[in-house]
């Protein structure tokens, strides 16, 4: 994995304060629209963001007119978040690597149309005056996380593939479900094939969180999990434990981690008596490899209690 490209952009170490590239669409004074565009390309961005605030070396605000691109570029080593979209649309972001962020690697919340693919996001660390307090369990941490800060606003439109988040703390991926029996209705799948592994710290440890898509209302139903992997998780690989009467899970595969899924179902007020279920098939969950992948060996490699499937109302 290379963290160098031809074209750099490098923070100064002063005051947290990293680089930044934000991108916004603005109102002057005068009544005047602009309007901002970005595309990167083979771009490398060192010592980008700003530390404890969620100005991310790569920023999307409001950004709703253009579409933009984020491509084959590197964004490593910085104070803060490494990408941040919100209230944006036609973001394209594929083949990048996010290594060494603080907090969060990659948020995107209130964000539309856009697609996140086969990137790597790694090596997301807590905020260091937190932890020194004791407070960093208090903290929303994690790899990349997609309208998880914001829920239960949608993000219509949004694609996550075939990306692979390792070493981060607290949850590698949060995003949508997808709609329940999708390939069997020929329903297109927009969260699946990523791979989440050696995760752990903050309060849990979550290879993927996903919830159920508050743009469906078929989701307060059913919704469904599937296609991704995830092994060496400090808590669960796959976790749902959202309001709906059913959650699906297919095509789930499970290493080394404490469980393997937690298939649970909540309830709201509505549906509190009703009845409510969890289903899983094609899914393998393995308790322990020989894999000597061991970013906490007090967790992860010694021979601790471990559960395939967990389920609760």
């Amino acid at each position: 994995m290379s963290l160098s490209r031809n074209i750099k952009v490098i923070g100064t170490e002063v005051d947290d304060w990293g680089a930044q590239i934000l991108t916004a669409d603005v109102m002057e004074l005068d009544g005047t629209f602009r309007y901002g565009k970005t595309v990167l390309d083979s771009v490398e961005i060192q010592y980008g963001g700003q530390k404890d605030t969620r100005s991310a070396a790569i920023r999307f605000e409001g950004a709703i007119e253009n579409s933009h691109k984020v491509v084959n570029s590197v964004v490593h080593e910085g104070p803060g978040w490494m990408m941040n979209g919100v209230r944006s649309q036609n973001l394209y972001v594929e083949n990048n690597v996010f290594w060494g962020g603080n907090q969060v690697g990659v948020g995107w919340n209130m964000v539309m149309k856009s697609d996140f693919l086969n990137n790597f996001v790694g090596w997301v660390t807590p905020r260091n005056d937190l932890e020194a307090i004791g407070m960093a369990t208090l903290d929303v941490m994690g790899g990349a996380l997609f309208c998880s800060l914001t829920y239960n606003t949608p993000c219509p439109g949004i694609r996550i593939k075939n990306n692979i988040c390792a070493g981060a703390v607290q949850q590698c991926f949060t995003g949508p479900a997808n709609d329940c029996n999708a390939e069997a209705n020929n329903v297109p799948i927009n969260f699946r094939d990523n791979v989440a592994h050696s995760v752990s710290g903050g309060f849990s440890g979550n290879g993927f969180v996903v919830y159920p898509d508050p743009a469906k209302n078929a989701h307060k139903d059913c919704y469904e999990v599937s296609h991704q992997a995830a092994y060496k998780c400090d808590d669960a690989g796959v976790f749902t434990n959202f309001p709906s009467k059913r959650v699906q899970m297919h095509s789930i595969t499970v290493l080394d981690s404490r469980i393997g899924a937690g298939a649970m179902a909540s309830v709201d007020k509505a549906s509190e008596y009703l009845e409510h279920s969890s289903h899983l098939e094609n899914s393998i969950f393995y308790g322990r490899s020989d894999s000597p992948d061991c970013p906490d060996v007090a967790k992860q490699c010694n021979n601790i209690p471990k559960t395939g499937v967990t389920t609760s109302i």
